[in-house]
């Protein structure tokens, strides 16, 4: 009985109706509302509108509406509203992972000449919540916008190194970076920009170590090929922090080798 009425369930009924409406399936769209019906008034001894709250919150209803192809037409011919209802969400104090879909829709639907798409994804890559959106909002974003990137970089950069401040202003740009080359890409050459041009070169690496080791951490969790991120067209992008790595890494080598030489000559000595 739980899981007959359990939110999934109901949802991929859900999801069942709207393909079923979008491809004029009528038999079938009137089955699957007699069941949703019945669904949606809960287990027997519940009170309905609880039960609906709880199970098909007003998120959830508003992104599967725009998975509709009839409602995204709609939105497409009428870029007013389009605008209006991209503006209230990102006007929201909070975005759950419904709203963040409902958004990632609503952006597909914009002329592709809007002036609005850079203050847009200005505004996404600057909420609290971007790590919930979906990777190719985030490079939809990127390709209208780095410079939200770039000030959580050198912030990262110019402070004292932080696990803390890294896992929570990066963690979620490592789990794309390892999704995507391309935001791989754009990443690594913030990185190597901020190598070239910040004199606390010491902070930046430390940063960049940390990125790369939960990069490859990510990747092997993941089964992904660390070296496929690399694509053709970045060489002169990407190896230079790899290079710069090995430089403090063989530096520290060099430190550690010659500290314990000293200490081996201080215990000949005496």
């Amino acid at each position: 009985m739980e899981k007959l009425y359990h939110p999934d369930n109901i949802c991929r009924f859900t999801d069942s109706l709207i393909r079923a409406v979008e491809n004029n399936d009528e038999p079938n769209t009137e089955n699957l509302l007699l069941v949703l019906k019945m669904l949606v008034n809960g287990p027997p001894g519940e009170r309905c509108q609880n039960f609906y709250n709880r199970t098909l919150p007003p998120d959830r209803c508003i992104a599967a509406v725009l998975k509709t192809k009839r409602t995204q037409d709609a939105l497409r011919d009428d870029q007013e509203k389009c605008e209006k209802l991209i503006n209230m969400l990102l006007g929201l104090p909070y975005l759950t992972n419904q709203l963040c879909r409902a958004l990632s829709i609503l952006i597909t639907c914009l002329d592709p000449s809007s002036f609005l798409k850079m203050n847009i994804a200005t505004r996404i890559l600057s909420h609290e919540d971007l790590y919930k959106f979906d990777l190719r909002t985030v490079q939809r974003c990127l390709e209208q916008n780095t410079f939200e990137l770039e000030m959580t970089a050198i912030k990262l950069c110019t402070q004292p190194p932080s696990e803390e401040d890294f896992f929570r202003n990066f963690d979620h740009w490592v789990r794309w970076c390892s999704q995507s080359s391309d935001v791989f890409q754009v990443v690594s050459g913030i990185f190597n920009e901020l190598l070239s041009r910040l004199k606390c070169k010491k902070r930046v690496l430390s940063v960049v170590n940390m990125f790369i080791k939960e990069l490859r951490t990510t990747c092997d969790v993941n089964g992904i090929d660390l070296v496929s991120l690399k694509k053709k067209n970045i060489n002169l992008i990407v190896p230079k922090t790899f290079i710069y790595l090995n430089e403090i890494r063989h530096n520290q080598k060099d430190d550690s080798a010659a500290k314990n030489k000293n200490e081996i000559l201080t215990n000949e000595n005496n």
